[in-house]
């Protein structure tokens, strides 16, 4: 019957599959005489004793792995004893009829005839013991093999009772994940509850704390027009190009080559405070890209409903402005100069007449107001917080908000309108 060939024999390896037709009648029958690459038996050969094309593979490949050309054309069965006999019978009469037509020259090639055929009657007794031997080889390799499927068999075993053995421990740690779960849960409830607190403490303390820029008919405001924070400049195009240029132009003695960026603005949708735009500092991912129009409708402008732009604010990377700064800067408007008079709120600490001070000693303008107190509830305040029960919720739904990260008052924003991008 046909074996499978040893580990050691080359396998073909299954490539892409083929239409190709291929005419069984031509294909060998007999056995395959494939020598097996095993160090231990040299001389080994495979011991499919009849091809059997497999037709899982492309080509013509017996079930033994090998190709057709290692088989023989035809499977012959073995010369039994009574053909041999028979053999040498009819050799011997050849012999006689040689003995007798030696006169007449046929001896010498009745000779050659006479040893071919011993040589040949030499190889099949030699073939039948390769084959014997092949045999037995045969049947130790399969022994080896079931030796080793024993193996693999009581190794399994004890995987699977590690693999069982970790599943109980996967769920522990998973009951263990889930109470860590509801406690985040309960954690994320109460730190919703205190930034809906700080949210309402702040929003008493009034509006000069929120990142929105100074209100109009106000002294920071109207010192800021005065040396130029307010200006409506005209971009002769709509590419980052030509804004930097234009921001450049306008802002030049204030900037004065320092690096700036654009501030995002968006519409404060708050009751007391709608219609206000609320500042915040670019994303760092989008500092340095090309400002041009879109960009800045995206993130950074405060848009008409038709979609032109409004006015947008920028801000140095670096550094800030302070009053006394602003106070010795060129006056870009007339008529504003009673704005610059003592005020408590803008100048609590600053002696406008000692012009000695060094500027970057002074404050920023943004600082209008001193910070706000610690709103953290002490530890023992925390503990008589009723406990909040914490809610299963279906996996992809999860009702806790997050919270925008706090924001200090932006530091002396300049306003930047623009004026004919879209015609221009």
């Amino acid at each position: 019957m046909p074996m499978s060939s040893s580990p050691q024999s080359p396998q073909v390896e299954p490539v892409a599959s083929s239409s190709q037709h291929v005419d069984e009648n031509k294909l060998p029958s007999g056995q395959c005489r494939y020598i097996l690459l095993n160090p231990e038996i040299k001389g080994q050969r495979c011991a499919c004793v009849g091809f059997t094309i497999n037709r899982s593979l492309p080509g013509v490949t017996c079930d033994c792995g090998h190709l057709s050309c290692y088989h023989i054309q035809s499977s012959e069965p073995p010369p039994d004893k009574n053909e041999v006999d028979i053999l040498r019978r009819r050799i011997k009469l050849l012999e006689d009829q040689l003995d007798r037509e030696n006169d007449a020259g046929l001896g010498s090639a009745l000779g050659t005839v006479v040893r071919r055929l011993g040589y040949l009657e030499e190889q099949v007794e030699k073939n039948k013991d390769e084959t014997s031997q092949e045999m037995k080889d045969c049947y130790r390799n399969v022994d080896r093999m079931w030796q080793s499927v024993a193996q693999l068999e009581k190794r399994q075993a004890g995987y699977e009772d590690r693999l069982i053995m970790f599943d109980e421990r996967l769920d522990g740690h998973d009951d263990t994940l889930h109470g860590l779960g509801d406690r985040l849960m309960e954690y994320d409830e109460a730190s919703m509850v205190l930034e809906e607190r700080i949210d309402a403490l702040e929003e008493e303390d009034g509006r000069s704390s929120q990142p929105f820029p100074f209100e109009k008919d106000t002294n920071a405001y109207k010192r800021c027009l005065s040396r130029g924070c307010h200006q409506m400049i005209a971009v002769r195009g709509t590419d980052g190009e030509s804004f930097v240029k234009a921001v450049n132009k306008a802002f030049g003695s204030l900037l004065r080559g320092r690096e700036w960026v654009p501030l995002q603005a968006r519409l404060c949708d708050a009751a007391t405070l709608q219609g206000l735009p609320m500042l915040r500092p670019l994303d760092p991912t989008l500092i340095g890209a090309n400002y041009d129009l879109n960009f800045i409708r995206r993130y950074c402008a405060v848009c008409c409903p038709n979609g032109k732009v409004e006015s947008m604010y920028i801000a140095m990377l670096s550094d800030t402005f302070s009053w006394q700064f602003l106070r010795r800067s060129p006056c870009y408007l007339e008529g504003l100069e009673e704005c610059w008079a003592y005020d408590p709120l803008l100048d609590p600490d600053d002696n406008f007449e000692d012009g000695s001070s060094d500027v970057g000693d002074r404050r920023s303008a943004g600082e209008i107001v001193p910070p706000l107190p610690s709103l953290k509830r002490p530890a023992s305040e925390m503990s008589r917080t009723a406990s909040l029960s914490s809610a299963s919720t279906n996996e992809g739904n999860d009702s806790s908000r997050q919270k925008l990260p706090r924001t200090t008052c932006i530091q002396a924003a300049m306003e930047v309108r623009r004026r004919g991008v879209e015609t221009v």
